[in-house]
Parts: C-alpha cells; sequence; structure tokens
C-alpha cells in the first residue's frame, strides 16, 4: 500500500515522520534525496534544512539528481534506498527532468509498491493527476519540452491536487487563485507551510507539525 506525506516545508514537518512512517526513521535507513526541482528557483534554502531535518531523525541522505544520472542508476538507487524525497522548487522543470531520465516511471512503481514517499512543494504538486493548475505558481518557461502546460500528466500517486504554501508569502496571491479558479472542479487540498497531508488508509488526512 501507497504510503505518502506531502508538505509544503517538510522541515517544519519533520516531526510528524517518526509518527507517520516510522519504518523509516533510524540508524540504518536511507532516503532518496531528489532535489532536481530547485536547480530551477530561485528558492534554495528548504533543500538544505530538509537534508539537515532528515539526519537529525537518524536517515542517511542519498542525494540523487536525476538530471545527472541514468535511468538504470536512477532506477537502481530509488530500489535500494527505503524512502524516496523530491524537494521543491520548479514543477514544471521537475516533471520534464523526470520524464527525461525515465525517473518518473521509477518512482511511481516504488511508490505503488509499497515504498514510502515525502513531497516538499512542487515534490508534493508532482504527485497529483496532473500539474498544469500551478502554472499560477510556478513559470512553465523553466520547461521548454513540455510547450506551455498542454501535457502535464503527472505522476498520479494522490487524487486531489495539493496546494503548498496556502495563506504564506510570497505564494498567497498565488495559492487564492489557485483555489478560486479550480476548487469545485477538482480535490484541491491546500496546507500551509506548518501543515502536512498524510495518505495511506482510509481518507487523506491533514497533519499540523512543530516547527524545529
Amino acid at each position: 500500500m501507497s504510503k505518502l506525506l506531502l508538505t509544503s516545508l517538510f522541515a517544519n514537518v519533520a516531526s510528524l515522520l517518526p509518527e507517520c512512517m516510522p519504518e523509516v526513521v533510524g540508524s540504518g535507513t536511507t532516503v532518496a534525496f531528489i532535489p532536481t526541482a530547485s536547480r530551477a528557483s530561485w528558492l534554495r534554502f528548504h533543500v538544505r534544512a530538509a537534508e539537515r531535518a532528515f539526519e537529525r531523525l537518524g536517515v542517511k541522505v542519498d542525494v540523487l539528481d536525476v538530471t545527472t544520472e541514468t535511468p538504470d542508476e536512477i532506477r537502481r538507487r530509488i530500489d535500494r534506498d527505503d524512502l524516496i524525497y523530491i524537494s521543491g522548487g520548479n514543477t514544471f522543470y521537475l516533471l520534464q527532468e523526470l520524464r527525461r531520465h525515465d525517473a518518473d516511471t521509477a518512482i511511481r512503481e516504488a511508490v505503488i509498491s509499497g515504498k514510502p514517499y515525502v513531497g516538499e512543494s512542487a515534490g508534493s504538486v508532482i504527485a497529483a493527476p496532473n500539474i498544469a493548475y500551478i502554472h499560477w505558481m510556478d513559470s512553465t518557461a523553466k520547461a521548454p519540452d513540455l510547450h506551455g502546460y498542454a501535457d502535464c500528466t503527472a505522476l498520479g500517486l494522490v487524487g486531489f491536487r495539493p496546494v503548498p504554501h496556502w495563506g504564506s508569502l510570497p505564494f498567497m496571491a498565488s495559492t487564492r487563485t489557485i483555489m478560486s479558479k479550480y476548487d469545485g472542479r477538482y480535490a484541491m487540498k491546500p496546507m500551509r507551510n506548518d501543515e502536512a497531508i498524510l495518505v495511506g488508509e482510509g481518507t487523506p488526512r491533514l497533519l499540523r507539525g512543530i516547527l524545529a
């Protein structure tokens, strides 16, 4: 069964991990840490913050930038490591690079087979069925292969569309626009920077984290 923890800022809610995914916390576990989305973003502080958060929880960080690895190496490390983390950044660039290196297939298959998944911002959005809605927040210019947002089919790991950074600067206006345009058409789930959505058994749950 798939288990996902979708976040806006992982470092703010990392304290939830031992409760939500106890099997991956502690000595000897390793996270396939995918920071690729941050390569196309001016905000990168969250990547190092997430690394430190995992390290404090006793999880070894295996940095896996899909833009620099072969499809075979990506699949090998995703299969080997105990959980998958995808960072924030530009969601369209992330989708482009996952497709270019066949990482989208490897990730989807691993999570469907039961590998735990942690998403942060773009890493949460990419779990949705389609990411076109996030163009109010992220620029499609970073991903020319996608030709705008004509084909933005994403990982499809959840049936809803996460809206990270709800009510938070500098995304306050864009998150409100997204909700006003798409809420009612799709299942939209906004979350603040101190919240996370746990997906597993039953209905997805909105959780509040303890800021570290």
